[in-house]
């Protein structure tokens, strides 16, 4: 598996896990580069920001940093590589992800863990 770097909010208490999700929030993720907007294909994405959005507001939660990510060649580094492991991992607890684009491997697998 790829590596995954996650970075939270921090309120004085040590916590391992990612908080709860609000009551009725939906937690999204946002392919970025430099968490200032969407501006990210999946598999090129440098980070996944973690937001929960109720209805008239949205809590940040958490920025999952990517360090290996795709080149856009369209193909992977060495036959059957996993590129997608570590993003799928960081959107275990989203309903909702967002990006530019995503390439046809990728849209497989999160369509599986879904």
């Amino acid at each position: 598996m790829r590596s995954l770097r996650r970075l939270s909010l921090f309120n004085g208490r040590f916590h391992q896990q990612r908080p709860k999700r609000q009551l009725g929030a939906l937690r999204t993720a946002i392919a970025t580069q430099a968490m200032k907007g969407l501006k990210a294909q999946f598999e090129s994405a440098k980070r996944l920001a973690i937001y929960d959005a109720i209805r008239d507001a949205w809590t940040f939660v958490e920025a999952a940093g990517l360090e290996d990510i795709s080149d856009e060649i369209g193909r992977h580094r060495r036959e059957g590589e996993d590129c997608t492991g570590a993003k799928m991992a960081a959107l275990d607890s989203c309903q909702i992800a967002f990006c530019l684009a995503m390439g046809a491997p990728s849209a497989v697998t999160f369509g599986r863990t879904r």
